[in-house]
């Protein structure tokens, strides 16, 4: 139960990927390394699972490309929420879709398990009413914590695109 903070390495740049998890006792995420960029798995219990490798299940899939985009793959799992200066918006917009999307640098990308939203969590409602600015400010730590504060069930991740480190220069070493 406790969350995880992941800085997967993503050898070919632009993209870099920052993703903390959060597991409760029904939940489950997992992270693979998919050419030079990574695949995000949050769902519910080892049948889940087990399920979910042989027909996708309940299960949500993020795969982060190493150009920024991200494909997220739901079918009966609830769809991931992207946060963004622009706004907010679903991932997929209809289960079934996987269409590409592009991250910009500092987007949040939240995503929960099916039984982590049984019933709307209170935190994650009250995210979804904070403005924007403000959950993009949030540490990962503080918004799983607070997506996952009234339940003991489920998984969530949040996925951050972030900068690609600059090269020291010769005055700063």
């Amino acid at each position: 139960m406790t969350v995880q903070l992941l800085r997967p390495p993503v050898p070919a740049p632009p993209a870099r990927w920052a993703v903390a998890t959060l597991d409760r006792s029904s939940g489950f995420t997992r992270m693979r390394t998919v050419g030079a960029g990574l695949q995000l798995r949050v769902g519910d219990g080892r049948a889940a699972l087990e399920a979910a490798r042989a027909d996708g299940g309940s299960l949500v899939t993020a795969t982060l490309g190493e150009d920024g985009t991200v494909v997220v793959e739901t079918r009966t799992a609830p769809p991931a929420l992207l946060v963004s200066l622009d706004g907010t918006r679903l991932l997929p917009a209809a289960p079934g879709q996987c269409r590409p999307t592009r991250m910009a640098v500092g987007d949040r990308l939240l995503l929960c398990s099916a039984s982590a939203l049984d019933a709307p969590p209170v935190g994650l409602v009250d995210i979804l009413r904070t403005p924007v600015e403000q959950v993009l400010r949030m540490s990962p730590t503080a918004l799983l914590d607070r997506i996952l504060e009234d339940t003991d069930d489920g998984a969530a991740a949040v996925v951050q695109r972030a900068p690609h480190p600059q090269p020291r220069s010769e005055e700063n070493r």
